[in-house]
C-alpha cells in the first residue's frame, strides 16, 4: 500500500483550515446569532409587558372617563340641561342652552369632583 505524502498534508491542511475557521470563525458567529436571538426575545418580553401594562392603563383611563362624565352630568344642575327646540319649514333643528346661574354649592360639589377624581398618569 502506497501513500501519497502530498494527499495526507492536503488532509491535515484541510482539518487545520477546517478547525481555525470553526474555531475563529464559525463558533463566534453563532456565538453572536445567539446573543442576537436572545436579546430579541427578551426585547419581545418587554414589549408585550409594556403592551399589557398600556392596556391596562388605557382600560382605567376609559372606565376613569365614563365614571367622570356621569358624575359631572349628576353635579350640573337640571335647568343647564335643558335646551330650547327650533323647527322650521325646512326640517332644520338648532338648539340653544339657556343660561343657569350656578349656586356655589354646585360649583364646590363640582370642584371637589375635579380634584377627587382626575388624575394624571406618569411613566416613571
Amino acid at each position: 500500500m502506497e501513500l501519497n505524502i502530498t494527499l495526507v498534508l492536503q488532509i491535515l491542511q484541510f482539518f487545520c483550515a477546517y478547525y481555525f475557521l470553526y474555531r475563529f470563525v464559525f463558533a463566534p458567529a453563532s456565538k453572536i446569532l445567539e446573543e442576537n436571538e436572545q436579546s430579541k426575545d427578551l426585547l419581545y418580553r418587554d414589549l408585550e409587558k409594556e403592551q399589557s401594562v398600556k392596556d391596562a392603563l388605557l382600560k382605567k383611563f376609559h372606565e376613569k372617563n365614563i365614571m367622570f362624565k356621569d358624575l359631572l352630568l349628576q353635579a350640573i344642575p337640571e335647568k343647564a340641561t335643558q335646551s330650547i327646540y327650533y323647527a322650521s319649514k325646512f326640517s332644520c333643528a338648532s338648539y340653544s342652552v339657556e343660561s343657569v346661574e350656578f349656586v356655589e354649592k354646585d360649583k364646590q360639589k363640582t370642584e371637589d369632583f375635579l380634584i377627587e377624581h382626575l388624575s394624571q398618569v406618569v411613566k416613571k
